[in-house]
């Protein structure tokens, strides 16, 4: 599962695989790079979610790092959002 995050030309993007203690950071970029990957999200109908603070904090992260505990609440709150859009929970 991967999620996306953007605040204007900022992107960072974020996946979770059982078995690992947290999500982890999969792309991170500005301008020109964070167009690409939206594009790159958007063409493989991945979920964006725009929150600005949350980009904010994980742009100072680096690829590859999980992504720190105290962002955990907030991800998985998000992360649930998308599987009960998934399952139709959030149909109105």
């Amino acid at each position: 599962m991967e999620i996306k995050t953007e605040n204007k030309n900022k992107v960072v993007a974020i996946k979770y695989k059982d078995g690992v203690e947290a999500p982890f950071i999969t792309a991170k970029g500005t301008g020109k790079k964070a167009d690409f990957i939206l594009q790159i999200a958007k063409e493989n109908n991945v979920h964006i979610q725009q929150d600005s603070n949350l980009v904010e904090f994980l742009g100072n992260q680096s690829v590859g790092d999980f992504i720190p505990e105290e962002t955990w609440d907030v991800v998985a709150k998000i992360f649930a959002f998308i599987i009960d859009s998934k399952n139709g929970v959030n149909d109105e």
